[in-house]
């Protein structure tokens, strides 16, 4: 009778220990987790970390158990629905923030989950939140006045940057920082003040951690000035020759010429200034312009010069040398401000022969030339000019007549005349 009283005893005994097991599971897209805990055994049978992803803001987890159970050791970033309870519970836990704020940093914590039978801890890992890196302005104009010489613009980043570069004419501070993607760091630009008339004009790379990048145009405008041209348009003649163009006023300026017939002297400067034009003959058929392009930080200007056509050849009237009953010889000359391409004489039984007609060509590079006309018709009158080409055209001497020897147009003639 005790013997069954003490195996009673000690089967209910048995039956009070309770058997409990614990679960987690996180949830970051379809990931989960898991662990039990069989409190009869004190005995963790798998795992129970949870990790979830740094864009991520909640995960679950599961506990079983058969008695009263709760958590200690929540950290200040995330909070869970239930903390305690008894029995089977499953349990959200959510971050404070919408993601992890830092791009290089784990977040951690240790959870501690009390049961009647024991403890236990788990371990809560939050992976790094993708890199981000923005400016509040693309832009920062600093107009032409001399009291604005500093503003802000704000870096928002989730790990480090740095600026890359900077020019002399400007200060930036702080040159690098960083932190959490909810405390933007103000950074502040000084420019110097102007002493001149030129625009300042830089891009600031700004660059993270893991390499992302972001551009700032710093632009600061010159001092007022003004630039004046004495003339808008200059005429010169075809021969290569100079002129002079006056500048007036206190701007820098920058010149260009669109053309390489005619030289600038300069092609910047500041102010005042007389300017020397150097030009290359005219060798083509007709005029010709070129445009001067004066630039300062606030004006444009234009100068036109334009150019005479070179005049064609001056040619002498020819002289006779001699005749003959079948030909002549003449002598004649030529001048041009240009270079010729061919010169000669031209003769026909009409008047005013022209290159269409019968032309000689002087070939020996001689000036004055002498040319002969032979296997001609006796007796007969010769219209004779001399000619020379450049590249405003040819021009022609007066004519000259010449009579061939012989009675009579044919007498005695050359049985193969040339004309």
């Amino acid at each position: 009778m005790v013997m069954n009283i003490k195996n009673n005893i000690y089967g209910v005994f048995a039956l009070g220990i309770v058997m409990a097991s614990l679960s987690l599971s996180s949830c970051a897209g379809d990931e989960e987790l898991s662990s039990s805990l069989d409190a009869s055994k004190d005995k963790i049978v798998s795992p129970a970390d949870i990790t979830f992803g740094g864009n991520s803001n909640n995960a679950t987890f599961s506990i079983q158990a058969s008695g009263l159970w709760s958590i200690s050791g929540i950290p200040d970033w995330f909070i869970l629905d239930k903390t305690q309870g008894t029995g089977d519970a499953s349990i959200k836990l959510t971050t404070i923030d919408s993601e992890n704020p830092s791009a290089v940093n784990k977040r951690t914590a240790t959870l501690v989950l009390n049961t009647d039978t024991r403890q236990r801890e788990i371990t809560v890992e939050q992976a790094e939140a993708e890199e981000t890196l923005s400016v509040s302005t693309s832009d920062i104009s600093f107009p032409r006045t001399e009291t604005k010489l500093e503003q802000s613009f704000l870096v928002t980043n989730n790990s480090t940057w740095e600026i890359l570069e900077t020019q002399d004419w400007y200060t930036v501070e702080p040159m690098s920082g960083g932190g959490k993607i909810d405390e933007p760091t103000t950074v502040t630009v000084r420019v110097n003040k102007k002493v001149d008339d030129w625009d300042s004009e830089h891009t600031m790379t700004i660059r993270s951690a893991k390499g992302l990048t972001k551009t700032i145009k710093i632009f600061q405008q010159g001092i007022e000035t003004t630039l004046a041209i004495g003339q808008n348009k200059i005429e010169v003649d075809a021969h290569e020759g100079k002129s002079t163009l006056v500048l007036s006023g206190d701007a820098s300026w920058t010149a260009s010429v669109n053309v390489a017939w005619l030289k600038l002297n300069k092609l910047s400067g500041k102010g005042g200034e007389n300017l020397k034009l150097e030009y290359t003959t005219n060798e083509t058929a007709g005029p010709r312009e070129a445009t001067i392009t004066f630039t300062t930080n606030s004006q444009t200007m234009t100068c036109q010069v334009v150019q005479a056509v070179s005049p064609v050849p001056t040619c002498a009237e020819p002289s006779k040398d001699m005749v003959e009953k079948y030909g002549f010889t003449v002598t004649s000359s030529y001048s041009s401000v240009i270079p010729v391409t061919e010169y000669g004489i031209v003769y026909s039984l009409n008047p005013n022969p022209t290159v269409a007609d019968n032309k000689i060509t002087c070939t020996d590079g001689t000036n004055p030339f002498t040319l002969s006309a032979s296997g001609l018709v006796s007796g007969k009158t010769f219209y004779v000019r001399s000619y020379a080409r450049n590249g405003a055209g040819y021009g022609y001497s007066d004519e000259i007549e010449i009579q061939t020897g012989g009675v009579k147009p044919g007498q005695d003639d050359n049985p193969t005349p040339n004309l």
